[in-house]
């Protein structure tokens, strides 16, 4: 079995899903697994072994024009007119054509029996380089690529559901998201959840001494789909109930100037720490020590954050954003609130803090054991096995 596997960039240290996918898929006997990346990572992380193709990069340069032969010697000129054709058949102009074949000329060459693209945006306008290569298709869609990149573009994925073999989705609302925006057939989708090591993330809580103010933590790109704002809101009706408490965000994006502003008028200051980028060993460390974990998310796929907090022993309040519904289960291993409800999450968060330390001991008991059962690498394993047969 030949698997390609499409991606924006060679997976990074903090891109653990991709990474422990090609490890597990490279070690299977008789499986070679490619990575087919767009553009070069500064820290790429890969197994020993793995054969590595790069986009041909910008315009420009000596290096441009060896790749861009090296591309088209290899590939041949009877895929690259069969890839044209294809396109024009299609309706592609011919700028839209040129640019196909620009970010697919490292595909072309390639021999394998699956051609997956890692995200779904990444499969629009080369939707049809598997058939012209003779492999089958998959694409795999995540919380943007079905939920709000369709928003901006209706009826992007027309073509894709015409030409994918196989749709992986992470949640039962992503599956019903890509059926919503024209795929054709549920059988086609299949359902693989994020997994997480188990033996690496395990419930075992730090000494808790004195009485202390809640730690409560959140790990998220500092971006408005995150819902940060919302949180915020929450938290200072949290402090107004008397409940005592420090809150962290492990994360950097664009959207940091802005939250540290509404720290400042909510009056916050004291309270809330933006700790920036972590290693994930810190992370760990800060996911060992925290009371409540907070995810109220506007839009989330899953969210692996969630995951390693429950197995860490963390109590976790969740948005009902897409996936967090089905990663969390209300009532039973943490609580989900409906998005854009700040009250309603502040609420939530004081009868939490308010309860019966043994109520709260038993839901941080289930929340670990179903992660255990239900989320670990080796089930996930599985189940990509049984993606490719």
């Amino acid at each position: 079995m030949r698997i390609a596997l499409v991606l924006a960039s060679v997976p990074g240290y903090s891109e653990t899903f991709f990474r422990s996918k090609i490890d597990f898929l490279s070690g299977m006997p008789g499986w070679k697994v490619m990575v087919l990346a767009d553009r070069k990572a500064t820290t790429p992380l890969l197994p020993e072994g793995i054969e590595l193709h790069y986009g041909l990069g910008a315009w420009s340069g000596v290096t441009f024009l060896k790749k861009l032969i090296q591309y088209v010697w290899a590939a041949g000129p009877i895929k690259i007119v069969r890839l044209l054709a294809a396109n024009r058949a299609s309706g592609l102009g011919w700028r839209m054509n040129v640019s196909s074949l620009y970010r697919s000329i490292h595909l072309l060459s390639v021999r394998c029996d699956w051609l997956h693209f890692g995200f779904g945006t990444m499969a629009i306008g080369r939707e049809h380089v598997a058939a012209v290569i003779g492999a089958r298709m998959a694409v795999s869609f995540r919380g943007f690529d079905i939920c709000i990149y369709p928003v901006k573009h209706p009826g992007c994925y027309r073509l894709t559901w015409t030409c994918t073999d196989r749709v992986h989705v992470i949640s039962d609302d992503l599956r019903q998201a890509v059926l919503a925006n024209g795929c054709p057939s549920s059988d086609q989708i299949i359902k693989i959840t994020p997994a997480i090591d188990t033996h690496v993330f395990q419930p075992v809580r730090m000494p808790e001494g004195e009485p202390h103010p809640w730690r409560m933590l959140t790990l998220a790109r500092l971006h408005w789909k995150k819902g940060l704002e919302y949180t915020l809101e929450a938290l200072a009706e949290v402090q107004r109930a008397g409940i005592s408490f420090t809150y962290t965000v492990v994360g950097e994006g664009e959207e940091y100037e802005r939250l540290m502003f509404a720290v400042h008028q909510l009056g916050l200051s004291d309270r809330v720490i933006f700790a920036g980028k972590l290693p994930p060993e810190a992370v760990r460390e800060l996911l060992r020590s925290t009371d409540l974990y907070l995810q109220y998310s506007i839009q989330e796929g899953f969210c692996n954050a969630v995951l390693e907090a429950q197995a860490m022993g963390c109590l976790c309040v969740v948005s009902d954003a897409e996936g967090l519904a089905e990663n969390v289960l209300h009532g039973m291993t943490g609580w989900v609130v409906p998005r854009r409800q700040a009250a309603r999450l502040a609420d939530q968060i004081v009868a939490v803090c308010n309860s019966a330390q043994a109520a709260r001991a038993e839901m941080v008991q289930r929340a670990a054991k179903r992660i255990s059962g239900e989320f670990s690498l080796d089930r996930q394993r599985h189940e990509f096995v049984s993606f490719y047969q």
